[in-house]
């Protein structure tokens, strides 16, 4: 079976004039994405009452969310710009694969996160982490394809790093890479959710641990359905490029893969707020507990 080079897409006219734009974007998301994650990291390491299992839960999303800062917010737009690949051969093979391996670990995680929010009452650190080690196992394995298959005869003659794919699958990549790694780990963990919502209702569970589980499940699913809307457009853009002849050869077409790359890249900066807005609402339930009880002799 042959394989075809990924087409490189014509350049817009106004091209130039929007590469202010679009590089004041990229590094905006670059700064923002990487200043979130880096405090994620730091603040689990460092206290230990952030250290519970849904805190290294998004631990994990936040080193995917690094991984997609150095990927696909510096390289791959950065070199769309320049029309070229400046950063050598090692970094062409890794580029679409760390941007693939990242997605895979970040929507996996929030999966396997709402699961336990479902079959735990109360998940060990231990089993968070063995889990997030494994979601990072199986992404690099599962996600290998993409790095084998890169054009080096494209890269030698005319310096742009393009994948080399299946003809019988280069027109639905998009859509199966957005199928796999974003939209299942969405239906599942909408299903888990569901689940959860309504155990607590069944069975009427008021507790504050049973209510820290079903807030925990909300946050998990609302940066599921983020992955969702930010990767959407830009997996629909790229769809239709490769599928319908008219929109490959509009010079605009890839001014508008580039815009949605963007939305879809401003996912890194999102796994900070969803962090503090769990843990404030964990820490507000532990101080509640710890408060002590008013009684009427009190008084």
């Amino acid at each position: 079976m042959g394989t075809v080079p990924e087409r490189v897409l014509p350049l817009s006219p106004h091209t130039d004039i929007l590469s202010p734009l679009f590089y004041t974007a990229f590094t905006l998301v670059l700064i923002l994405g990487t200043f979130g994650c880096v405090s994620i990291l730091l603040l689990v390491a460092w206290h230990k009452r952030l250290r519970t299992v849904f805190s290294f839960y998004i631990f994990n999303v936040a080193l995917a969310d690094l991984l997609l800062c150095f990927s696909g917010v510096l390289l791959s737009p950065t070199s769309a710009l320049l029309r070229g690949w400046p950063f050598g051969n090692t970094l062409c093979y890794l580029c679409r694969y760390g941007e693939k391996v990242a997605l895979f670990v970040h929507g996996y995680t929030l999966l396997v996160a709402s699961v336990h929010t479902v079959v735990t009452s109360a998940p060990s650190g231990r089993a968070g982490l063995l889990a997030n080690l494994s979601i990072w196992i199986l992404g690099l394995v599962l996600c290998l394809p993409y790095a084998l298959f890169v054009d080096m005869r494209v890269l030698s003659e005319r310096g742009q790093c393009v994948a080399s794919l299946p003809a019988s699958v280069k027109a639905l990549e998009p859509f199966a890479a957005f199928a796999v790694l974003i939209a299942s780990p969405f239906l599942a963990a909408s299903a888990c959710y569901g689940l959860q919502r309504s155990l607590a209702w069944r069975r009427g569970r008021t507790g504050k641990a049973d209510q820290r589980r079903r807030e925990s499940a909300r946050v998990f699913w609302l940066m599921s359905l983020m992955l969702l809307l930010c990767f959407c457009p830009v997996s629909v853009a790229r769809g239709v490029a490769l599928l319908w002849m008219p929109a490959r050869l509009n010079p605009y077409m890839n001014m508008v893969i580039m815009a949605t790359h963007a939305v879809a890249m401003s996912i890194v900066c999102f796994t900070v707020v969803f962090f503090f807005y769990l843990n404030s609402k964990h820490l507000a339930h532990e101080e509640a507990r710890r408060a002590p009880l008013v009684t009427p002799s009190d008084i």
